[in-house]
């Protein structure tokens, strides 16, 4: 972290333009001013460090670039019901079966979802905790370290009504 922090003042302080060719997301979203997410010699979506993780452009560019919980939904008129949950489209899709990919930061205690804890990790600040649905879909939710969870608990979540990517499914 150190030596990308570094990186980061010696192109800030020399205004010099560098390309970094990394798989490691947390590095290059912190030394970026422009990023450019490629699949199979193809570009899929080129925008600050903030477009790819916030409203990215294609369903690869939301499983790839952080991390993200892939659930069941059924979209309808813009719109996705996720484990029965109404969330919103980053885009417009076709009517149907579907999966949206919810960001763990965005999963919150209090809601309609049932569901297991399966593992929770401490991560200093931030605890990351496992969720199982009845139906066995997987939730990812971070939060404040000391709202800790024990395997084996019950947990009702609900979603934040932010924009999610889908892709259809099949």
């Amino acid at each position: 972290m150190q030596l990308r922090d570094e990186i980061r003042r010696i192109q800030l302080r020399l205004g010099i333009t560098s390309l970094l060719v990394t798989h490691d997301q947390e590095g290059a979203l912190a030394v970026s001013d422009r990023i450019a997410v490629m699949q199979a010699g193809r570009i899929d979506q080129v925008g600050t460090p903030e477009e790819p993780y916030l409203r990215p452009a294609t369903a690869h560019v939301a499983e790839f670039v952080g991390l993200s919980s892939v659930l069941p939904a059924v979209v309808a008129g813009g719109e996705a019901s996720v484990l029965g949950v109404i969330m919103p489209l980053i885009d417009d899709v076709p009517d149907g079966p579907a999966e949206v990919f919810v960001r763990p930061e965005n999963v919150h205690v209090g809601g309609p979802v049932a569901a297991v804890v399966q593992e929770s990790t401490f991560l200093g600040s931030m605890r990351r905790t496992l969720l199982r649905t009845q139906d066995g879909a997987l939730i990812r939710m971070q939060h404040p370290a000391p709202e800790r969870q024990e395997f084996g608990e019950r947990v009702d979540v609900g979603f934040d009504p932010v924009p999610v990517a889908v892709r259809p499914a099949g």
